[in-house]
């Protein structure tokens, strides 16, 4: 972060992808606890720059203050070059990615597909899953959460001292329809076994359920 640069304002709320474990220092900088929708803001009209690390794939980043069009619920368009682009952390990427064979019709894309709720909780799954989720265990440790939400319909994970990575991927997943849910559960059972990560055409393939 640049303390000499100009200050980033934006007249509403700013959510912020804050993992459990850094909610501290979110919160000693002025961030602000959101139990309704389980997720750390930053207030309107509060610098911005201090919590550049937690600022979501999709915050507004065209000048020191912010259009009323990119409220908090109201998504910009984004292409998905720049949604992996814009986090601090590269999201891996799996061997499907690669660029089609010349001659060959191109795959669809994420670019392909509408920017609507399901998109946006399966770009917050895929980061978790990368970047979170490191070990074998906590990964089948998921996925047996997973076939919880698949059987019931919700997740009923709570952890009692306040939301976590946990937490959020679960709500996310249990927004997707029930044909999504059982595709990505599908894929992660598969990427537990290869060690493989959650990949753009595996989005694609969630979306396409």
């Amino acid at each position: 972060m640049d303390p000499d640069g100009a200050p980033i304002i934006r007249a509403v709320r700013t959510d912020l992808d804050c993992p459990f474990s850094q909610k501290g220092d979110a919160k000693a900088l002025g961030a602000r606890w959101d139990p309704t929708n389980k997720m750390w803001y930053v207030p309107a009209d509060k610098d911005l720059r201090p919590f550049r690390r937690w600022l979501p794939d999709n915050w507004c980043n065209h000048g020191a203050s912010c259009d009323e069009s990119s409220a908090r619920g109201v998504r910009p368009k984004l292409s998905a070059r720049d949604v992996n682009g814009a986090t601090d952390v590269a999201v891996p990427t799996s061997a499907g990615d690669a660029p089609a064979a010349a001659g060959k019709k191109p795959k669809r894309t994420l670019d392909d597909v509408p920017r609507d709720l399901a998109y946006w909780a399966l770009m917050k799954i895929q980061r978790t899953w990368n970047t979170v989720f490191y070990s074998s265990g906590e990964r089948r440790n998921v996925l047996r959460l997973m076939k919880q939400v698949i059987r019931v319909g919700e997740s009923s994970y709570d952890n009692p001292f306040g939301a976590d990575d946990t937490e959020m991927f679960l709500d996310e997943f249990a927004e997707l329809s029930a044909s999504r849910r059982h595709c990505l559960f599908t894929i992660c059972l598969q990427s537990v076994k290869t060690r493989a990560s959650l990949g753009n055409n595996d989005l694609v393939k969630v979306l396409s359920a």
